[in-house]
């Protein structure tokens, strides 16, 4: 019995799969290894064309052997694999979209009309689009200590009490700590 070529086409998606989860793709047989290599491209050609009656006409450009019943089958496969192997977040389809709308806007070959629908749709993103949340911690009081350890006694001050001793003391401390280390000294320290 004759197998369909939805079937076939349905064995050598879960064989690339298979292969491919497990970092196994170069054990492929040659005909798996160009089916991947087609789903590649057309992944590829999706992104420019994402109308699907158009890239099956650019992949079967690239790929002149296949029908145009394959080329839809491996543009479905495609969209299937690379969905599931590279997942876009909606992050990247935002800047995708945001990039498409302003090239296309920019456009001296865009019609004007097309150009105001853009504009709209573009706006409507940029309205939906949330801000981000800005973190608490970052709008709180922080307090920086500096912490001196001198003759294995720690002093911690903070940088406003640090700022009210004379200057003059200031830079004695600061002279303190200044002595240089052993290497025996500083591994004592990382590893403490």
């Amino acid at each position: 019995m004759r197998n369909s070529i939805i079937t076939i086409a349905d064995k050598d998606f879960s064989l690339i799969s298979e292969h491919y989860v497990t970092g196994k793709a170069d054990l492929l047989p040659d005909y798996a290894k160009e089916i991947l290599d087609r789903w590649r491209d057309a992944d590829r050609i999706l992104m420019k064309f994402p109308k699907k009656s158009i890239a099956a006409q650019k992949l079967r450009a690239i790929y002149p052997q296949i029908t145009v019943r394959q080329a839809y089958i491996d543009l479905e496969n495609a969209c299937k694999f690379w969905n599931i192997h590279k997942p876009a977040d909606k992050g990247f389809l935002q800047r995708f979209l945001i990039d498409f709308l302003t090239s296309s806007i920019a456009s001296n070959a865009t019609h004007d009309s097309i150009k105001a629908k853009y504009a709209a749709t573009l706006e409507r993103l940029q309205s939906s689009i949330e801000t981000e949340p800005i973190d608490p911690k970052l709008m709180e009081k922080n307090t920086i200590n500096i912490q001196f350890n001198i003759n294995k006694n720690s002093i911690i001050f903070s940088e406003k009490e640090l700022c009210l001793i004379p200057k003059s003391i200031r830079q004695k401390l600061l002279n303190l700590t200044a002595n240089e280390i052993t290497e025996a000294h500083a591994i004592e320290i990382l590893n403490s």
